[in-house]
């Protein structure tokens, strides 16, 4: 997935070890999205934290998109960072909206 990597080395913090985590993640991402009948974004924390930065976005088979047009390299605007902050900050799921993804203890993503 170059886009995947090129994004995450050029604008994130993230180690190798987490793109390699990203990366299983991705493996399974349409089944997921296909058994939620949900549009999946995988937003990363950008370099220095001062937003989130789109990296994989994945429609399901099973029901009609949510969001229109391709969502890779976008930056969150202000709401979706309101609710992509917490769920990093609390390491779990908000509003069945926002899930943290982690990794040897800390958020690396948000789904």
């Amino acid at each position: 997935m170059p886009a995947l990597d090129a994004l995450v080395r050029s604008r994130t913090d993230l180690t190798t070890a987490d793109l390699e985590s990203l990366h299983l993640l991705l493996g399974e991402w349409q089944l997921v999205a296909d058994l939620s009948f949900a549009d999946l974004v995988l937003w990363v924390p950008t370099r220095g934290g001062s937003g989130f930065v789109a990296v994989a976005h994945v429609r399901p088979t099973t029901a009609a998109t949510a969001l229109p047009g391709d969502q890779i390299g976008r930056e969150a605007d202000r709401d979706e960072v309101a609710e992509v902050a917490r769920a990093a900050g609390s390491g779990g799921i908000v509003g069945q909206r926002a899930i943290a993804v982690q990794r040897a203890g800390r958020t690396i993503a948000v789904i």
